[in-house]
């Protein structure tokens, strides 16, 4: 079997399997049925150029063989129009005068005897097919020259070169023919068109041909490692009765070598052409990882969108969660241009059904080639309602995604839930993100997702800890109330006998009692109901400032001095600032009682760096020489109504640190007995950009 035998069986093979995949796809537009139809008459084509050879004895098949041809120049001209999109009326009105013309010749080269006709039917075949074909080429060359988005233009401009090399080898390809030697290059060039524009059909995007030649040369060096081993067994042991031999040990090899072999070779080639995508990559396999070791949402938000912007492969990110109320989704963080803060469910609901019913990403390109194809349909089948609801309901969409900045939107989809969504967008490039990345893009979706669940999770849990700890709490609220009712029952019961002299000395325990029990419900109430938090950049220092007004207006008790060590330049962080100021009286007080016979405090601020997380550290703390914490107090110090003072509720603290935790915090204590204590409170700082330089002058001072 020659090689023009073997390159046409192949070609044929390949276009009809291409033809048919394309046939079964679920999901067909218009210029998918037009490569079919193109696809078929090209198997057809190559099946009888490989008979020919195989019975060069048989005119018929001859003369089918050159009938068989002329059925390609219409449908790869209507294929060339719908894969452009193109509307030219001159190139619409070749197109159907083709097709009787591709007709007459097909009957005038099965009607005249193959043996008895002149060669000027095959002459005029030949000459139609290549003029119509540069039809084709010339629609394809207008549109490369008139594109102006570089990406695009290279896509074109690789599909042109392809098509040209093509059409020149097939038409040499009947030099044979007429007497002239010349190797069989024609159906090899075919099969490499064929296949890329079957590649171009199913990866619209020029990233993911820029991948897909990446892939084709890691296959071809895995081949030859392939046929390496297979040439040095069969130069080892010769002979057909080593056959099974030399395939058994090939395969070995390869099932041990090729899986490591490919992952590396596809490392190196992915590095040196596509480093971006590499980096890409590499980059969110690693956000995955982080992922994994993340529970709370505003963890999660900060670690993916600092690592998309540290990517620089966005302008635009965004994230978007289920809000409480289930009617909306709310803007949790974005980097770049902020889009909408809010998404209503009921307005947008075109595209949430979208996301939440198909599951994958949305893409814009993709949403204005449906548009594109729909219009078309709906032109030429004239289906007038069913056409103008699909083209307004993509318009949708497409608003949706300008709405939002987005080029591409992920969803956190937890079965039929949506969860929330991430957008991302590029503004510099029409295509960022090549199908691969998009497919790891989705696997970070849905890592988040997972983040998201066990966040809620983890809610309930806390929310079934704190009621927990109101029972344990109603036993401690019980016995504090208990305490100043007994004084105020006996203190009423002397007046009642007749104490008169001491009225006024009994009056004043009531009094101070009743403020007393007052103050224990208020703190027990303070503690039990969720706390809410009204979020701002904060200056820090201020609020200290703010907090020491107030305990020096009840009186620093004597023999206290206060010292400020305030940070100048405080980078502002997001907080309540009426709970902010809450926290520093509370450590101002408690540090005050824990020095009855004098003593000094230190209040200061400080900016630390987390090496772990990239992030800065907001500290405030206070420091002061009084009696100490004990080792055993330490472990039970923010235990609701554990206290040490004689008259203290125990619920200060307790307070404190939901407060913390609920501005994205925590409180740190440091202590020995007898030696003084420190108390911190550490919030991370607002993160800095462009957009935040004037809010960040403007913080609550």
């Amino acid at each position: 079997m020659d090689l023009r035998v073997q390159t046409a069986l192949i070609a044929a093979i390949v276009t009809l399997t291409t033809a048919v995949a394309v046939l079964l796809r679920s999901r067909r537009l218009t210029v998918h049925t037009a490569f079919v139809t193109f696809g078929f008459s090209l198997f057809i084509w190559q099946l009888f150029e490989f008979l020919t050879v195989v019975f060069p004895a048989a005119p018929l098949i001859h003369q089918v063989s050159v009938a068989a041809v002329t059925p390609i120049p219409s449908t790869a001209l209507a294929f060339f129009l719908a894969f452009l999109g193109s509307e030219i009326p001159w190139a619409r009105r070749i197109l159907r005068v083709t097709w009787p013309a591709s007709l007459g010749l097909a009957a005038l080269n099965l009607l005249v005897p193959f043996e008895t006709r002149p060669g000027w039917p095959q002459l005029l075949t030949f000459v139609y097919v290549v003029a119509v074909l540069g039809v084709s080429l010339s629609l394809l060359y207008r549109q490369f020259k008139k594109h102006e988005e570089e990406r695009e233009g290279r896509r074109l401009f690789y599909l042109l070169v392809g098509t040209i090399v093509a059409i020149c080898f097939g038409a040499l390809d009947a030099l044979p023919r007429i007497g002239i030697p010349f190797p069989a290059l024609g159906s090899i060039a075919v099969i490499v068109t064929v296949f890329l524009f079957y590649q171009t059909l199913l990866r619209t995007r020029l990233l993911d041909l820029n991948e897909f030649f990446g892939r084709a040369l890691v296959l071809a060096v895995l081949g030859v490692f392939i046929v390496a081993v297979n040439a040095v067994l069969v130069l080892w042991v010769s002979g057909w009765g080593a056959v099974l031999f030399n395939s058994f040990v090939a395969a070995l090899v390869v099932l041990i070598l090729v899986d490591p072999l490919r992952g590396k070779v596809e490392e190196v080639v992915l590095r040196a052409l596509f480093r971006e995508s590499f980096e890409l990559r590499a980059r969110l396999e690693a956000l995955r990882r982080d992922l994994a070791n993340v529970i709370q949402l505003g963890d999660m938000t900060q670690v993916i969108l600092r690592s998309i912007e540290e990517s620089r492969r966005a302008t635009h990110a965004s994230i978007f969660l289920l809000g409480d109320d289930g009617q909306s989704y709310a803007l949790m963080a974005n980097v770049g241009p902020k889009p909408e803060e809010r998404l209503d469910i009921a307005r947008e609901r075109t595209f949430i059904e979208r996301l939440r019913r198909e599951g994958s990403a949305l893409v814009v390109e993709m949403l204005e080639r449906d548009l594109a194809d729909a219009t078309s349909r709906r032109e030429k089948e004239g289906r007038e309602k069913e056409g103008r609801e699909e083209i307004e309901r993509i318009r949708e969409l497409i608003r949706a995604l300008a709405a939002l900045k987005a080029g591409v939107v992920f969803p956190f989809l937890s079965g039929d839930a949506l969860l929330g969504f991430l957008c991302l967008q590029d503004e510099r490039l029409r295509e960022a993100y090549s199908t691969d990345e998009i497919a790891l893009f989705l696997d970070v979706a849905s890592q988040a997702t997972i983040v998201i669940e066990n966040s809620k999770l983890y809610d309930r849990m806390k929310e079934r800890d704190r009621l927990a700890a109101l029972g344990e709490m109603s036993a401690g609220l019980a016995h504090e109330i208990r305490n100043p009712l007994g004084a105020i029952k006996g203190a009423a019961q002397y007046l009642e006998t007749g104490g008169a002299s001491e009225a006024k000395e009994f009056l004043g325990v009531i009094v101070e009692e009743v403020n007393r029990l007052d103050e224990v419900v208020s703190q027990f109430l303070d503690y039990a109901r969720p706390l809410k938090s009204a979020s701002t950049l904060l200056d820090l220092n201020a609020i200290v400032r703010k907090a020491a007004l107030v305990w020096e207006a009840q009186g620093v008790p004597p023999g206290i001095e206060v010292h400020f060590a305030l940070a100048p330049e405080l980078p502002p962080v997001a907080a309540d600032p009426q709970q902010m100021k809450q926290v520093f009286i509370n450590f101002a007080l408690n540090a005050f009682e824990a020095m009855p016979s004098g003593g000094r405090l230190d209040v200061s601020t400080s900016v630390t760096p987390d090496p772990f997380m990239g992030e800065d550290h907001v500290r405030v703390s206070f420091k002061d020489t009084g009696q100490g914490i004990g080792a055993a107090e330490m472990k039970r110090l923010f235990i609701p109504f554990f206290t040490t003072k004689e008259r203290g509720t125990g619920l200060g603290l307790a307070i404190c640190q939901r407060i913390a935790e609920a501005n994205g915090g925590t409180i740190e204590v440091r202590s020995r007995k007898g030696k003084g204590a420190t108390f911190s409170l550490r919030l991370i700082a607002a993160r800095k950009n462009g957009a935040d330089a004037e809010d960040e002058r403007r913080a609550v001072t």
